[in-house]
């Protein structure tokens, strides 16, 4: 690409790479705004008395949320069982009223499925479960799930309340994931034989254990008593704001851009010689220190400096090699611009036309020394065809040492990797946002990195382009065609007309045709004057025959038809879910 092209091509990427940022961010918003409310636990509130025999007799009460969910009937409860045993002597109501409970006993839990198969429920209601758990506190002490990991739905609050006959030292309460050490956010031992803890914010999976040794007996074994829920739900935790996600989704997609941006121009900075070696240095950069000059690269024809300039084969690098040819006399164009006359001289030049036009010539001149155009030729298309194929190739090739090899693979696993990312992106942007009503901070890695995702794939796939790299050699030659195009652009008043002829292939290849045909005063609409070669004048055929080419080389279409998880006892000290009890349970 030439100087501005870069800078345009650059900015426009910085545009798009900027609505890709800002459409991040909106699907965050948007689809938080419009989230469903997340069916969750508001409050589960855990009482729990050790008795003599190291068994606990818990008393959970459950808020539960099913949001506007219409087909649950009620919730499930998994308590696992301990080597002493399963939980015994259930107690259910819901909403202080009895209500139908199925249960299903294994060698190591119990399921309880608390609800109507004939009803369903939805918005908050309150379960009240009663059960004993044996052999909960042992010689090592107690280690209890007072939440287990194997909720599937977030648990706003939690809380629980232990009292024992004996003292209950070194307490430590954890919470989050299994395996988890972080510790609650509150525990505390208010009088001998009391403890309460309790931790907000528990995603789906996550759970809270309480760890303690076994103390000496109270000189009063009559258990303390535990404080009691609140008789109204408790107030949950409201969910994330959808702007704090608009705000983490554009920021994350606006950082991951801008970090990708920097990677990858300094992975596609051109080889530079200079007297202290060879360099690295930004094309942009490097483009805005040339001035123009009247000679272009003479190791190149104007067909693949126009390849090297562009950074792929355009149609009008083929018209540019035959206005070329037509310069030095191997080709002459007559007639109407819009219908010209193709013709191969009786006397060629001494000089041989470059390889690729010479073999597109023997094609179109097969089968005679005249070729009208403006409607379908097939020897033509045969020709241009095959002046097409020859310039790809010769890019995907390197372009004889111009470019670096590997840099089309480099330019396609960008863009197969860019793209995965950002479809990857998306698909954790949008659950992720949809969830913002869940009281914890479950959200932000999913959202985040998805966003980040997001803008750094969109980076890749707008800015591939970059990483196609010249070699040193590559460089020197695309540095001079920038200088000549840059003549090109503004000749000096004073050129000699048969310089405008010789060069107006040149013009074409690099994109200045319409300057340099300007500048030289010539129109399609000037009386056709013949140069020296036999050419009518060969810049009046610059603006139109590439549109004429194409079109002769296009045969005519032809019609056709068609046809939960459980938890083990053990000694204290260990992370979230290693204590006895706990399970978890969900909406059925």
């Amino acid at each position: 690409m030439s100087g501005g092209t870069i800078r345009r091509r650059r900015r426009l990427d910085s545009v798009l790479l900027l609505c890709a940022v800002v459409l991040t961010g909106l699907a965050a918003l948007v689809t938080a705004a419009v989230g469903r409310p997340a069916e969750r636990v508001d409050s589960l509130w855990a009482n729990a008395v050790v008795r003599a025999d190291g068994g606990l007799r818990v008393t959970e009460t459950i808020d539960y949320d099913f949001a506007d969910g219409s087909d649950r009937h009620g919730i499930y409860r998994r308590i696992p069982g301990t080597p002493s045993g399963t939980a015994t002597a259930l107690r259910v109501a819901m909403d202080g009223h009895p209500v139908p409970v199925d249960v299903e006993r294994s060698a190591d839990s119990v399921d309880y499925t608390i609800g109507d198969p004939d009803h369903t429920v939805t918005g908050r209601h309150r379960y009240r479960i009663a059960y004993t758990l044996p052999g909960v506190v042992t010689g090592d002490g107690l280690d209890w799930n007072a939440v287990g990991t194997g909720w599937d739905v977030p648990v706003a609050h939690a809380e629980a309340h232990i009292t024992a006959p004996r003292e209950l030292p070194h307490l430590r309460c954890v919470s989050g994931d299994q395996g988890s050490k972080d510790p609650c956010g509150k525990a505390g031992s208010p009088a001998a034989g009391r403890i309460d803890v309790s931790a907000d914010g528990l995603a789906a999976g996550q759970g809270m254990t309480v760890y303690s040794d076994q103390g000496a007996p109270l000189a009063n074994p009559v258990p303390a008593a535990l404080p009691q829920p609140p008789k109204a739900f408790m107030s949950a935790p409201e969910g994330t704001s959808p702007l704090v996600m608009w705000a983490a989704a554009t920021g994350a997609a606006l950082a991951a851009a801008l970090l990708a941006t920097l990677v990858i121009r300094r992975a596609g900075r051109a080889r530079v010689r200079t007297p202290q070696g060879v360099r690295r240095r930004d094309r942009q950069r490097l483009a805005d220190e040339f001035t123009p000059s009247p000679t272009p690269p003479e190791e190149l024809s104007p067909a693949q400096a126009g390849v090297l300039l562009a950074g792929r084969a355009r149609r009008h690098h083929r018209t540019a090699a035959l206005l070329d040819a037509a310069a030095h006399g191997h080709l002459i164009l007559r007639g109407q611009p819009k219908t010209p006359q193709l013709s191969r001289p009786v006397k060629v030049p001494d000089a041989p036309a470059d390889p690729m036009t010479a073999r597109a010539l023997d094609k179109i001149f097969a089968h005679g020394r005249n070729v009208r155009l403006g409607t379908y030729h097939e020897n033509f298309a045969l020709g241009w065809r095959q002046l097409g194929s020859d310039l790809h190739e010769w890019h995907r090739s390197g372009g004889k040492g111009l470019w670096e090899p590997g840099g089309q693979g480099r330019w396609l696993a960008a863009v197969i990797v860019g793209g995965l990312a950002a479809a990857v992106g998306l698909r954790l942007v949008f659950p992720a946002a949809w969830q913002q009503t869940d009281p914890s901070d479950a959200w932000a890695v999913p959202l985040v990195l998805g966003a980040a995702l997001v803008g750094a794939g969109a980076t890749l796939l707008l800015r591939a382009w970059e990483l196609r790299r010249h070699t040193e050699l590559g460089t020197q030659m695309w540095c001079r065609t920038e200088a000549f195009r840059r003549y090109l652009a503004a000749p000096p008043a004073d050129r000699h007309p048969a310089e405008a002829e010789a060069l107006a292939g040149w013009a074409v290849a690099l994109g200045e045709a319409e300057s340099w045909t300007a500048a030289a005063g010539t129109t399609a609409a000037v009386p056709h004057q013949a140069s020296p070669s036999g050419n009518d004048r060969v810049l009046v055929y610059s603006p139109t025959l590439t549109s004429v080419a194409s079109s002769t080389a296009t045969a005519p279409s032809s019609s056709g038809g068609g046809g939960g998880g459980s938890s083990s006892g053990g000694g204290g000290g260990g992370g979230v879910g290693g204590g006895s009890g706990g399970g978890g349970g969900g909406g059925w």
